[in-house]
């Protein structure tokens, strides 16, 4: 699994990116492509540069947002 958003410093890879697009096809990703959070990495090592962690990556702000939705609609 990646574990924050980042930038391929080197390397080339496939990453399962279902659990943010729902595509189930992998997507290619090469020396100076973006990766993110919570993708999983497929075939080969990659050496990133990490730009956000936490709750700052991409699947970090959608969690917060479907809190807010849920305790939103609960009131």
């Amino acid at each position: 699994m990646i574990p924050a958003d980042g930038v391929i410093l080197s390397g080339d890879s496939s990453v399962d990116e279902s659990i943010l697009t729902g595509e189930s096809r992998p997507r290619r990703v090469l020396t100076g492509g973006e990766v993110t959070a919570g993708t999983l990495n497929l075939t080969s090592p990659l050496r990133m540069q990490v730009q956000s962690v936490g709750e700052q990556t991409r699947i970090g702000r959608l969690m917060n947002l479907v809190e807010l939705g849920v305790s939103s609609n609960s009131r």
